[in-house]
């Protein structure tokens, strides 16, 4: 369980950084600014072409930055406003007031998507193959959530930093639980049972996503109760 999505959140960070930066102060005139023909402003990092009223930014317009990155949407008083599409080698599609992202859907390159709906709070994340619906911070997942891998597995449980960490449960493509117990750092850890596809189980003590300490093995009639170090049993209990 090591899928992490820091790529998307950093994506993210950096798109809110980018957009504030440049319309912190609601207004894109001064020293080193050119109008032209009554719709074009010119500066040493940028182009816009669009609505002006009093100064600003106003309406609809083009904002084409030297980098390569690119605004087209709408703006009130100077300020992103309303609908807007952002690009800059990944793709912010969504909603914007007073300058600062409300809610849209962020997608990098590699086609992975982060969808972000402030009004209902939720939080969904989804690769080609994968998505995530849950809890997040700029680190990664964390709090509560549920991750659906390529392969139809699933993961519902507690996240730490873009990792399984705490109480989870882990089920195969069918919905037949393979484990279910603690997790650290993406691995199983702590007290938990795995069920294996061959048909055994085994439910005590793991750590970093071995068998360790006290232990059950069942394997059709056969039970073995026994001590585990590192995947292997070291005592066998009568």
């Amino acid at each position: 369980m090591r899928k992490s999505l820091a790529l998307i959140f950093t994506l993210t960070l950096i798109a809110a950084v980018v957009l504030l930066a440049f319309y912190s102060t609601g207004r894109l005139d001064g020293d080193g600014v050119r109008f032209v023909d009554g719709i074009e402003y010119e500066s040493g990092g940028f182009t816009y072409h669009g609505g002006l009223k009093e100064g600003h930014f106003e309406g609809a317009g083009v904002i084409s930055f030297d980098g390569g990155a690119r605004y087209n949407g709408h703006f009130i008083n100077g300020r992103f406003e309303g609908s807007g599409v952002y690009y800059d080698g990944w793709r912010f599609d969504g909603e914007f007031a007073n300058g600062k992202i409300t809610g849209g859907t962020f997608q990098n390159e590699n086609g992975e998507t982060v969808v972000y709906d402030p009004s209902s709070g939720e939080i969904i994340f989804a690769g080609r193959d994968w998505n995530y619906d849950g809890g997040f911070n700029e680190r990664g997942q964390n709090g509560e959530g549920t991750f659906r891998f390529q392969d139809g597995s699933v993961y519902v449980g507690d996240f730490y930093n873009g990792l399984a960490e705490g109480e989870g449960i882990y089920l195969d493509a069918l919905g037949n639980l393979i484990y279910s117990g603690g997790f650290v750092n993406g691995l199983f850890d702590g007290q938990g049972e795995y069920h294996s596809p061959e048909g055994w189980s085994y439910s005590g003590g793991f750590a970093y996503g071995l068998f360790n300490g006290e232990g059950v093995y069942k394997n059709g009639s056969e039970m073995i109760k026994g001590f585990w170090e590192n995947g292997v049993q070291t005592i066998n209990y009568e």
